[in-house]
């Protein structure tokens, strides 16, 4: 069991770890990526268990008896955890998918949240004592804080995107853009190539669809691909914050402890 000592050095070794991924997955093969990956899936399982478990204590807490046969049966246990193992692997792989086509802009931003994180949660917590339970105030803060980092998080990584120079896409066929996306990817596992690619393509085509959307599209279809491609880039953006954020939450997750006791049925 981690002391609260080795939190902010686990939320470090996440943040330097995504930060150099886009060099490490060039040189390294599919085991090697695999290893790479698992304290992340690490991370990912730990907080998506926690809120598994939260959940599941609240049901059994307000609906069942904990001494029933219902109440045993919904007691969180070996297949919840596996099942949020299986969910945390396909949550990892689209965040270092994802991570890959970071803009050099976005990279420093993974840093700076492994110093703010802290700071919201020990705000948050500061700010709803007194408002939850205390047996179960710090998870409630965990959960409510990692939505609320992986939103702030989302923006910032938006502004990069807006302000940063890009490809310029204008005029050019989309077959061509995404010949050229195909091509800008670097990776040394070839299963995870493939991911990477197809990443790298929508996004490519995502920015393509924002520079020709008001120029040169004039049948229907092309400007339902352009409109569905450029909002298709703010999915993927919120979707790599918020299992980035749900990554280091994860490093201060404790679900063993969520409602031990009561869930255990000692207490009422």
């Amino acid at each position: 069991m981690f002391s609260r000592f080795f939190r902010f050095p686990a939320m470090l070794v996440l943040g330097l770890g995504l930060y150099w991924w886009p060099w490490a997955a060039s040189r390294l093969g599919c085991a090697g990526a695999a290893l790479y990956s698992t304290p992340f899936w690490l991370a990912v399982t730990l907080a998506a268990t926690e809120s598994a478990y939260l959940k599941r204590y609240r049901f059994i807490s307000h609906t069942l008896v904990r001494t029933g046969r219902l109440g045993r049966l919904f007691r969180p246990g070996l297949l919840l955890l596996l099942r949020q193992g299986v969910s945390g692997l396909f949550l990892t792989m689209l965040l270092l998918v994802g991570a890959l086509a970071f803009a050099p802009g976005h990279r420093p931003l993974l840093l700076l949240d492994v110093l703010l994180l802290p700071l919201l949660l020990f705000a948050m917590e500061r700010l709803l004592r007194g408002e939850i339970r205390p047996d179960i105030l710090a998870p409630v803060v965990r959960q409510w804080a990692h939505w609320v980092n992986a939103l702030l998080l989302w923006l910032a990584l938006l502004g990069v995107i807006f302000f940063s120079a890009q490809m310029d896409y204008s005029g050019q066929p989309w077959q061509a853009v995404v010949r050229q996306g195909a091509l800008e990817v670097a990776v040394g596992c070839d299963s995870l190539a493939l991911l990477a690619r197809l990443q790298s393509v929508s996004g490519a085509l995502a920015l393509w669809a924002a520079q020709n959307l008001f120029s040169g599209l004039q049948r229907p279809e092309q400007l339902l691909m352009a409109w569905t491609l450029f909002t298709a880039i703010f999915g993927v953006s919120f979707l790599v914050a918020w299992v980035y954020s749900r990554a280091l939450v994860g490093a201060w997750a404790r679900p063993w402890r969520v409602g031990h006791s009561r869930m255990d049925g000692s207490s009422g």
